[in-house]
């Protein structure tokens, strides 16, 4: 299952479950071939890692995003994502993930271009593999 359309290289997880992380993780390795995947717990923590990553030049194509954070939530990250990192990265795409996705969806894809859909949590190979 390793067709994916797009050709994301590097993706970074935030989500603060840990059971979350690992299945996805085995996902994404699913779809897309030779991928590397980065991951961090909270919104703080993944802005930092984000810094670090642009430093080496391994910034990722793709990002999921939980929105329910419990340390710093995703309406944080978008915000400081937009200030610090979209205008140096216009190609990275965001994908939040959510049990509250219906409410968030519409806000945040008209106030964030680079919100590229919000799915509802949990999300299957087969919704992902449609989005990749």
């Amino acid at each position: 299952m390793k067709n994916s359309k797009n050709h994301y290289q590097n993706i970074f997880l935030i989500d603060d479950d840990r059971l979350f992380i690992v299945k996805y993780h085995k996902i994404f390795t699913n779809l897309v071939q030779y991928v590397n995947i980065e991951f961090s717990m909270s919104a703080a923590t993944a802005l930092v890692k984000l810094e670090d990553l642009h430093t080496k030049s391994r910034f990722p194509e793709l990002i999921t995003l939980d929105w329910n954070l419990r340390m710093g939530g995703g309406e944080l990250f978008l915000e400081k994502f937009e200030q610090q990192f979209a205008h140096l990265y216009p190609n990275t795409k965001v994908l939040v993930i959510s049990g509250m996705a219906r409410e968030i969806a519409a806000a945040k894809q008209a106030d964030y271009p680079f919100v590229i859909d919000v799915l509802p949590k949990p999300v299957s190979m087969k919704e992902l593999s449609q989005i990749l």
